[in-house]
């Protein structure tokens, strides 16, 4: 009977867990959040910040799944740029990896306005 105890923790916990969210507006791609038990407004004082990493440019959406959230971003340092993409502890923010690459892109692609970084999300 405790095997069967350990066991129904275990389906319960899977339960409670939140969903993963592997793709761009999420799990059937038509941003619908399907989690039960949110809350209905915030603190006066705003949500409660859990970790931040410093990135760079980047209008790619980050992807949440197995306990990771993924992120791609765009470093410019003048004449390179370095695309990245970073994978983070999703529940304490440490960094667990990065892969970048460089480019030496033209000019006109340090004009303010044209600096965007990447727009598609990781997957």
């Amino acid at each position: 009977m405790p095997r069967l105890h350990w066991i129904w923790c275990l389906l319960i916990q899977g339960a409670i867990l939140a969903t993963d969210w592997p793709q761009w507006r999420g799990p059937n791609r038509d941003g619908v959040w399907s989690e039960r038990g949110i809350v209905t407004s915030l603190p006066t004082v705003g949500p409660v910040l859990n970790w931040k990493a410093a990135v760079g440019y980047g209008f790619s959406s980050p992807i949440v799944s197995d306990g990771k959230v993924y992120l791609s971003d765009l470093l410019v340092e003048k004449p390179i740029v370095r695309e990245r993409v970073l994978c983070f502890n999703a529940r304490t923010g440490r960094e667990l990896w990065k892969s970048e690459h460089t480019a030496v892109p033209p000019d006109w692609f340090f004009n303010p306005e044209q600096t965007r970084g990447p727009g598609s999300t990781p997957i």
